[in-house]
């Protein structure tokens, strides 16, 4: 048989009955659990179910003592009551078809004991399902007999809430009496006024019939000495009478409102009668106000008739009263607000008249005084237009004299038109007059007085800049049309200035002053824009002289600094390769655009210079980025020093020329400038050549230096790395050790011991440790390094080896221990089975007490030590052996063995 095969067997024969036996003991304590909760749940309904019941005995006995044919209101509670307690009876009756249905599943589960074991995670699951359905049932019927307790209690509470009711109706009843007296008292009457008295005297002869017990104000539960048929009576009082004086009360203080408001309303109507009587005091003597004051003396009249109404007021009539006050007075209101508007009017009349008079006297003054100055104006539509103002101004008459409303609207509205007439010509005037200054000062202005001087000089700066090709010019500076722009500025001036400025003896229409004044300033326009082009073109002359100038100088610097460039590039290998194809052909264009230079006629010398700049820019750019990517190289060379000298560092303290020279290199970085590689580089091209020199040299040297490192840190790398995996697995082997260790005198047992193996790895841990600290060469690194790998394997091999061996004599002993404990389980379904015999039942009991105790010595014999793992072994099976033979008698000839099965007696 080979060793494939041999696994096989032991797993088949050894394992699978392990697990088998391992699930049904979690099974087994699962279906305990399960089943002891249910117990409780069970337990707790049937106690809930058992308190509903007496509670519902209890109400239902007190209950008989109402019935549903007693007077009401007892009998519609009494019928309440009754209803509520049935649907207790309903609840209380589903909750005992539900715990009977949940004790018959326990008992079906309870009797067949292998199949609760086996399916004990779905059955007992699907028997707590209920838990939830129970839990509601309770809950309902604990309301249910809530609303019945409360039915019950309505009960008790009748005869306090009828007493209540009947003095809530006698408060109504003296509320509704004392405001009809309130309104009496007013002098209202009427049909209506003397319905509300008799129906309010026959809620108060309905109260009298009430025992003046339930109405004293001393007593403190009157209404419980009265009896059913006695509350009864007042309760039949009550709901007669209660609506017909919540209706009175209604009506009464609506009634009681209205007066107020109609009494309002006439008090309102005699304020404003006054109001308007100190009006008419007020109003000025100019304004006639006989018609108002007829009208005034008739409502006087009616007011005081109204007045003396409210004293014998009908209720049926107070709404028309309330109205007709109310009309009048919003007819005094009226008045009011005319005489007032009067008054206003009156005062815009005397000031807009006055104003309208002033105003065509300051116009009169104004035009003459523009008809004397120098360039005069020639006043023709204005002056028409101010004596027709004059001629309607006159047969308004003066502001004092009487006028009637009408009379008085009719003067304000012409005043206010001929004064807005007025305001218009002022305005015309005015803007005339504006103009005509400002024409004035145009005329006189230095500015134009020197423009033929101008003109002269620059004729000469015309034809300088016609020099330049035209492409070189904005299109805004138009050279090509700027003699003739010259000349026609010369014709305009001499049309306007020379026959103005030299006499003032002819005058200018009003109507041609504007025409004038823009022509003028059109003139002015002309003369500035020509100017300021003019500027432009000779400050741009200047800025093509200097351009091409700075142009040629930025060229030929950079073709002297990337003529020395090239030698140093042609010197290191890494320059040649990225630099020199670009380094050739920034060379070539610069040579090119100084011979485009040298021509003027050709071209736009903007363009050219604008490509000198972007060139000489380009160059420094390549050529700093030539000078990052040999200072990011040289970092890189750096980085890869620094890392292997820090591997080599971690691994332990060598000494070898090639770790000195790049330790030596790596210190120098400062003072040489390599710090400043990882920077972007900014340089000048003026610049550029020292720094290239400095940093190539530099490069050179660390080069050489790490193919030098890169020959002592590949061996020793590896051999470190070796080490350190096996020293890894050694090291997670002993932490599971660690666990095992601190289980050594715990259950089951085992009689392997790794105490060796654990000094042999502190020996090999002090001796990986010394290695950091000891000054070696390479060489002799590596050989230590390979026979630490070596140990470290072999070490841990031999701990997976103990392990596992502990692990096969700790399942054997737990093999054992889960046989016993399924026996144990066996003999206890047999006491369960022959509980009621008495004598078989005491002697399972006996034995297994034995056994308990048997098992539990064995284990604290072993936690104590005074037993090894052999004899804990030898105990086990006896135990083992004595369960599994055990037979207990059941008679004279017949006895009960592990099984369960009835054998004859031995």
């Amino acid at each position: 048989m080979g060793t494939g095969e041999t696994n096989s067997f032991l797993i088949a024969v050894i394992i699978i009955p392990l697990v088998l036996l391992a699930t049904l003991g979690v099974l087994y304590a699962l279906e305990r659990r399960l089943q002891r909760q249910m117990h409780a749940h069970l337990n707790g309904f049937r106690g809930e179910l058992r308190q509903l019941q007496d509670q519902r005995r209890r109400l239902l006995l007190e209950a008989q003592a109402h019935k549903v044919s007693d007077p009401e209101p007892y009998g519609r509670r009494a019928a309440a009551l009754h209803q509520r307690l049935d649907q207790v009876q309903r609840q209380i009756k589903s909750m005992e078809r539900q715990r009977e249905s949940m004790q018959k599943r326990m008992q079906l589960l309870s009797a067949n004991r292998l199949r609760a074991i086996m399916g004990s995670p779905f059955y007992w699951s699907m028997l707590l399902k209920d838990r939830p359905v129970a839990a509601r049932l309770v809950d309902r019927t604990r309301q249910a007999m809530q609303a019945a307790v409360q039915a019950r209690q309505a009960i008790d509470d009748t005869s306090r809430e009828v007493g209540q009711q009947a003095l809530d109706l006698q408060q109504l009843q003296q509320q509704v009496s004392q405001l009809l007296g309130t309104l009496r008292e007013r002098g209202l009457h009427g049909d209506l006024m003397e319905t509300a008295i008799q129906q309010e005297k026959q809620a108060r002869g309905a109260l009298a019939q009430i025992p003046s017990i339930i109405l004293g104000e001393n007593e403190t539960a009157p209404a419980h000495q009265i009896d059913k048929s006695g509350i009864a009576s007042i309760h039949q009082v009550v709901e007669e009478n209660r609506p017909m004086l919540d209706h009175l009360l209604i009506q009464t203080q609506a009634w009681e409102e209205q007066y107020s408001e109609t009494a309002a309303q006439v008090a309102v109507l005699q304020r404003s009668l006054s109001a308007l009587e100190q009006g008419f005091t007020s109003t000025p003597a100019e304004i006639d106000t006989s018609n108002i004051r007829a009208q005034f003396g008739q409502m006087k009249i009616i007011a005081q008739n109204l007045q003396d109404t409210l004293s014998r007021l009908e209720v049926e009539s107070m709404g028309a009263v309330a109205q007709e006050a109310g009309r009048l007075t919003q007819a005094v209101q009226e008045m009011q607000e005319q005489l007032k508007n009067a008054r206003a009017r009156q005062v815009a009349l005397e000031k807009i008249l006055a104003e309208l008079t002033g105003g065509l006297r300051q116009l009169s003054l104004d035009c003459a005084a523009l008809a004397s100055r120098a360039f005069p104006v020639a006043w023709d539509q204005s002056l028409r237009v101010l004596t027709d103002l004059n001629q309607q101004t006159s047969t308004i008459g003066p502001a004092k004299k009487s006028r009637d409303l009408d009379q008085l609207d009719h003067d304000l509205a012409l005043v206010t038109r001929l004064n807005e007439q007025r305001h218009s010509l002022a305005q015309q005037v005015q803007q005339i007059a504006e103009q005509h200054g400002e024409l004035t000062l145009l005329l006189s202005d230095p500015e134009l007085e020197h423009l033929s001087g101008w003109l002269q000089v620059n004729r000469h700066l015309s034809a300088a800049a016609q020099e330049y090709a035209p492409e070189n010019w904005p299109r805004l500076d138009a050279i090509g049309s700027l003699s003739s722009d010259l000349q026609s500025l010369e014709d305009e001036a001499r049309r306007l200035l020379p026959s103005e400025s030299a006499s003032g003896s002819h005058a200018i229409p009003e109507a041609e002053v504007s025409a004038r004044l823009q022509a003028t300033r059109r003139l002015q326009e002309s003369f500035r824009r020509l100017r300021k082009r003019m500027e432009a073109i000779q400050q741009r002359l200047q800025e093509m002289q200097n351009s091409e100038k700075q142009a040629r100088q930025q060229l030929e610097s950079a073709q002297s600094t990337l003529t020395q460039l090239a030698f140093i590039v042609r010197s290191s290998t890494f320059l040649t390769e990225n630099a020199a194809p670009e380094l050739a052909r920034l060379q070539t264009e610069i040579q090119g655009l100084l011979d485009d230079l040298a021509q003027r006629q050709r071209g736009s010398l903007d363009k050219k210079a604008r490509s000198a700049a972007a060139l000489v820019e380009r160059s420094q750019i390549s050529a700093n980025h030539w000078l990052d990517q040999l200072g990011q190289e040289t970092q890189n060379l750096l980085t890869e020093i620094s890392a292997l000298l820090t591997s080599l560092d971690n691994i332990a303290q060598l000494q070898d020329p090639a770790i000195a020279e790049a330790r030596r290199l790596l210190s120098n970085a400062g003072a040489l400038g390599a710090s400043s590689y990882a920077g972007k580089a900014r340089y000048p091209l003026n610049e550029l050549i020292a720094e290239f020199k400095r940093r190539s040299d530099y490069w050179q040297a660390g080069a050489a230096a790490l193919n030098a490192l890169d020959d002592v840190e590949n061996p020793v790398s590896e051999s470190y790395q070796q080490a350190s995996q096996h020293r890894q697995q050694t090291l997670e082997v002993f932490a599971d050790l660690e666990t095992w260790t601190r289980q050594a005198r715990s259950w089951p047992p085992t009689s392997i011991s790794l105490e060796a193996e654990r000094q042999d790895f502190d020996c090999l841990e002090m001796q990986w440790k010394s290695l950091r600290n000891e000054h070696l060469r390479a060489i002799q690194l590596v050989q230590q390094l390979g026979n630490l790998s070596a140990h470290y394997q072999s070490l841990a091999e031999k701990v997976r080896q103990g392990v596992e061996r502990a692990e096969h004599e700790r399942i054997q002993v737990q093999t054992i221990e889960n046989e016993i404990e399924e026996y144990t389980q066996l003999w206890q379904s047999h006491l369960q089975t022959y509980r009621d015999e008495p004598e078989v039942a005491q002697e399972i009991r006996g034995f297994l007490n034995e056994a308990e105790n048997e098992l539990n010595l064995i284990h604290r014999q072993y936690q104590q030590g005074t037993k090894n793992y052999s004899q804990i072994l030898q105990a086990l099976n006896l135990l083992h052996r004595k369960l599994r033979l055990n037979q207990v008698a059941l008679d004279a000839d017949h006895a009960l063995d592990t099984s369960g099965n009835v054998r004859r007696r031995r």
